[in-house]
C-alpha cells in the first residue's frame, strides 16, 4: 500500500534505496502524517527541480544555505500570484521539511525560518451560521 502512496505523491521508486528517505519515512508513525509529509517533501523537491531525495542533502555541511532555500520557498508560497497557500498549509509544509532535515542530522535555526511563514490571508468567503427560512 505504501508503494501506491509513493506513486500518488510522485516520490520516485529509486528513492527507496536512499538512506535519507528511509530515515524520513520510517520516523513518521501516523499513516496520514506520512502521506502529507511525503507530499510536502515532493512539493519542495519540485520547486527546486530535484529528482533524488539525497540531492537535498548536498549542502548538509552548510546549514545556512539550506535555511536560505527553505526561506525562499516559503516566501514563494506566500507571494505566488497563481494561487495562495493558507498559513496552516505552509506550516505543514515547513514541519515536513524541518522533520526531513532533522532526522538526517542537519541542524537548522527553526525560529528564524518560521518567521518567514507570513500571516493568515483574508478569507475569500465569510463563514455564516446556518439559518432556517
Amino acid at each position: 500500500m505504501l508503494k501506491q502512496q509513493k506513486q500518488k505523491v510522485g516520490v520516485e521508486e529509486e528513492d527507496d534505496g536512499s538512506r535519507a528517505y528511509f530515515n524520513f519515512e520510517h520516523s513518521l508513525n501516523s499513516p496520514y502524517t506520512k502521506r502529507m509529509y511525503i507530499f510536502a517533501l515532493n512539493k519542495y523537491m519540485q520547486h527546486y527541480n530535484v529528482k533524488r531525495v539525497d540531492d537535498l542533502l548536498i549542502h548538509r555541511h552548510n546549514p545556512s544555505k539550506i535555511e536560505e532555500q527553505i526561506i525562499d520557498w516559503l516566501v514563494f508560497l506566500r507571494r505566488d500570484s497563481n494561487f495562495t497557500i493558507a498559513l496552516k498549509t505552509r506550516k505543514l509544509y515547513l514541519s515536513a521539511i524541518l522533520a526531513f532535515y532533522e532526522i538526517n542530522d542537519v541542524i537548522l535555526r527553526k525560529r528564524k525560518i518560521a518567521k518567514f511563514l507570513g500571516e493568515e490571508g483574508a478569507r475569500k468567503r465569510k463563514d455564516r451560521a446556518y439559518r432556517l427560512r
